[in-house]
């Protein structure tokens, strides 16, 4: 494969074989296509620098220099020196009082391949374009997917250590009280007599390798998950739970076993998850339903949006533009929560309800390891969870603030407030929305996950109560006082405008054709293009259509369209699709023809199709009398009419497999579809 980036002097440089190029910069084999790709689309966005019309295009040399020095400190250890000053540029912008932007000018960016880049953005008037190309390139590399065995050590080693401070956490009693008030204030009671409104998760879970099909056969009988269901219903709900599971089902008196397991994360480390035993999960999502209904129903429902990140990217361009809204990160926020906090904190029936769907021992590398953490990455409830615990510390560093402020009003004692004290502060004193403007009010907040928007003279507080309960700040992700940046759920924003860089996100691949890989790069293409990287773009889009499909064809199966929304498919104004097999629409074509569905010309390209082959290969099993594959497609069918009862409460509840959501039991599928 190869792809040509223009040079000075109308010169060209030649980008060749990215195989080869892997074995250079990479130890390991099963990363050498995945370096290979990575480090010749590093090279590839180096032409796409927004002041070509103002110095030119660059030098070869400059590419040529660039390639040695990845090959010679090897890709990964590149990625991290890039990545370590973008962190630099990003605290070296501090914003004025009068709203204007300086730069702390620092030398080490004269050596890098974008110096013109960076001398020009810090002597001259802002540019959020150029800053945004410049993040870009510092951290490109940065969220590939490498796979090494090392990364797994790393991150089982740090979960030990999180665990083990944990155990020694003592929590303070003032602090846990405090929390305990605003909780009861704002927190309406868990709903009874309520439909089963359990589902399986997208993800996977513990002794399940094929997805929803095998979640839905060999069910365990946990005792502790019937009483579970039951916490918050009699009769309506229990009953609804015991038709959704299996007819063939094994009694347990176990607590329930999660399995901890390693996923790649980025160049220098995995992330530790536990899959969560399928029968935890359901009851799980079961209590997820009604803890968001619950949330929504609050007055945390301004503050915590569980579905939409719009409202904390919005908090964080205000923030960028008026300095009084910081934003804060935590480090392992979901394996940080303790149960101890959560029993403290929560309401006693939600205390109780929470609690009886976790698993309490997981499965370690060094066997079975009882925990004290509430549920890690991996557990449905941990997400909602965090984000109400973050919300209330939030609440209660405004009331810190508010009572420091007030001395002589006697509310030095915020233990002492009753619920109606406390509903009435958050109403009176914290906007709904980030743009209104109440006098002598604070800055509203908003919480999603770990990520939290707080009004910037309540940040010390905020972060003092996290530490002491245990919760780790980060320092790198986090940003208030001077600094010009803001950051939350992705966005990043200066002065007011958005300079979110491009993330080059790619899944691990080996070579061959994967349905993961090849739909990340089916996104990383289009999302080049959104950015107006066309030599990046260019070299993802032909390295894209030199893949082949494993079987059906000789041609490239991905479709072009210019319907940005269409799940999995290339984005271009002017799609031709010659590329693809082509049957035109004729106005005899009888009903059942295909072409007569969508009354246009029919193109037949890959889609992402879940568990299909899987369903059809039970099938032809169960034909031939497999009695194990006819109870499994029993127990699916079972399943599937509870979700169709489900569907009916939430008026119609339909899934699309975007590139973001496929997982390991997606598969391509060839469709006839609308050209």
């Amino acid at each position: 494969m190869y792809c040509t980036v223009p040079t000075r002097n109308h010169g060209s440089y030649t980008i060749v074989d990215i195989v080869e190029t892997g074995r250079k910069v990479e130890a390991l084999p099963t990363n050498y296509a995945l370096a290979g790709l990575t480090v010749w689309g590093w090279v590839s966005l180096l032409a796409d620098s927004p002041l070509v019309e103002i110095f030119g295009h660059k030098p070869k040399s400059l590419y040529n220099d660039f390639v040695k020095e990845i090959a010679c400190n090897g890709l990964r250890a590149t990625i991290k020196y890039y990545d370590e000053l973008n962190d630099v540029l990003q605290r070296q912008m501090s914003r004025e009082d009068t709203g204007d932007l300086t730069v702390l000018f620092d030398r080490r960016f004269l050596s890098t391949p974008i110096a013109k880049e960076y001398i020009y953005f810090a002597k001259n008037k802002f540019n959020p374009e150029l800053l945004r190309y410049m993040q870009s390139f510092l951290t490109f590399g940065k969220k590939v997917e490498f796979v090494d065995p090392a990364f797994n050590e790393i991150a089982f080693r740090d979960w030990e250590v999180t665990e083990d401070r944990l155990k020694l956490l003592d929590l303070p009693e003032t602090i846990t009280a405090d929390l305990r008030n605003i909780l009861d204030a704002v927190l309406p009671p868990l709903p009874r007599s309520v439909p089963f409104m359990g589902k399986h998760g997208g993800g996977a879970v513990a002794g399940v390798e094929r997805g929803a099909i095998e979640k839905s056969s060999n069910f365990v009988d946990y005792p502790k998950l019937r009483r579970a269901v039951n916490t918050i219903s009699h009769g309506t709900t229990a009953d609804d739970f015991v038709r959704t599971i299996p007819d063939r089902v094994v009694s347990s008196t176990s607590p329930g076993i999660s399995k901890l397991y390693f996923v790649a994360k980025n160049y220098k480390t995995a992330r530790s998850i536990c899959f969560e035993p399928k029968e935890f999960m359901m009851v799980q999502q079961h209590y997820l339903y009604y803890v968001v209904e619950a949330i929504d129903e609050s007055l945390f429902g301004s503050f915590i949006k569980i579905h939409d990140q719009e409202r904390n990217r919005q908090g964080a361009l205000i923030g960028s533009r008026t300095g009084r809204l910081d934003t804060l990160d935590m480090s392992r926020a979901s394996d940080t929560v303790s149960v101890d906090l959560v029993r403290r904190i929560f309401p006693r029936t939600w205390a109780h309800a929470l609690l009886s769907t976790r698993t309490s021992i997981v499965e370690t590398p060094k066997g079975d390891r009882k925990v004290v953490k509430f549920a890690p990455m991996g557990s449905a409830l941990c997400f909602p969870v965090q984000s109400i615990i973050f919300t209330a510390v939030t609440i209660y560093a405004y009331m810190l603030h508010y009572a420091a402020q007030d001395i002589n009003g006697g509310l030095l004692d915020i233990s002492s407030w009753t619920a109606a004290e406390i509903s009435g502060f958050i109403k009176k004193h914290i906007p709904r929305d980030f743009a209104e403007a109440m006098l002598g009010s604070y800055d509203s907040l908003g919480v999603y996950g770990d990520d939290i928007i707080c009004d910037s003279r309540t940040t010390m507080y905020v972060m003092a109560t996290l530490q002491e309960l245990g919760f780790e700040p980060n320092r790198l992700k986090s940003f208030y006082g001077d600094l010009a940046l803001r950051e939350s759920c992705g966005i990043y924003a200066v002065c007011g405008e958005v300079v979110t860089p491009y993330k080059f996100r790619m899944k691990h691949f080996d070579g061959p054709v994967s349905t993961q890989a090849f739909a990340s790069l089916v996104e990383q293409i289009n999302l080049a293009g959104d950015f107006g990287y066309g030599h990046l773009h260019g070299l993802l889009l032909n390295f894209a259509l030199r893949w082949k499909p494993p079987k059906g064809s000789n041609k490239n199966p991905v479709l072009f369209t210019n319907d940005r929304d269409t799940a999995f498919a290339i984005y271009t104004c002017n799609p031709h699709n010659s590329h693809l097999r082509r049957i035109k629409f004729q106005p005899e074509d009888h009903a059942h023809d295909i072409r007569f569905r969508y009354h246009k010309d029919v193109v037949r390209c890959w889609v992402l199709r879940p568990e299909e082959r899987i369903a059809k290969e039970l099938r032809e099993l169960a034909a031939e009398g497999d009695t194990i594959a006819r109870d499994q497609l029993s127990a699916w069918d079972k399943y599937e009419l509870h979700l169709w009862y489900r569907s009916t409460i939430l008026r119609g509840e339909e899934y699309y497999c975007t590139p973001r959501e496929v997982n390991r039991n997606t598969e391509f599928r060839w469709r006839w579809v609308a050209a």
